[in-house]
């Protein structure tokens, strides 16, 4: 089986964790990430902050690339309380949503040059699996020996270029709202 690339579709990665309360303007954040995606921009998602919070990384806003979003200027992983509350203050900071948009052949391109073996790992999985009607079974044994690395770590905290915002109302993480399950 070969690794096909056949166009180049935007993908919009969202976590299941997530809660959209504000469907109208989670939509129109969106439509503002799909303007920057396509003009082959990495975009993440910012969500604006109504509290300082431990439990999120944030991103650093710049450059304002006006009504759809800004550019990216940093990360800070999960901070301590008083790095929480010097963001948050600053005015500078969004929490990092972990939602992305952005071409499938510009990810690519970045898991080729930042994470080789995650792609090669993928490449070879997708390789030697197999097709079941109309399902692509990759390689098993193959895949499991992809290195574990999630999409912030591995290319978007290298790679990301511009970010949207997100209201603070508008997405919830459905631990925070309903308690974790165990």
């Amino acid at each position: 089986m070969q690794f096909r690339r056949t166009g180049t579709p935007l993908l919009l990665v969202l976590p299941a964790d997530h809660l959209i309360d504000h469907q109208q303007a989670f939509h129109a954040g969106i439509q503002n990430a799909q303007t920057l995606a396509e003009q082959d921009r990495l975009v993440t998602f910012g969500i604006v902050p109504d509290k300082p919070e431990t439990g999120y990384g944030y991103i650093r806003k710049g450059e304002s690339l006006g009504d759809t979003g800004f550019c990216v200027s940093g990360f800070v992983e999960k901070p301590d309380a008083a790095r929480a509350e010097t963001c948050l203050n600053s005015g500078d900071y969004l929490w990092n949503s972990g939602m992305f948009m952005f071409r499938a052949q510009k990810y690519i391109e970045a898991l080729e040059r930042f994470q080789p073996d995650i792609i090669a790992t993928c490449k070879a999985a997708m390789e030697n699996g197999s097709q079941d009607m109309n399902f692509i079974r990759v390689d098993k044994k193959i895949f499991l020996t992809c290195p574990d690395d999630s999409i912030d770590y591995a290319v978007m905290e290298k790679e990301v270029q511009s970010g949207s915002y997100l209201g603070e109302d508008d997405i919830v993480r459905l631990e925070d709202r309903y308690g974790r399950v165990e």
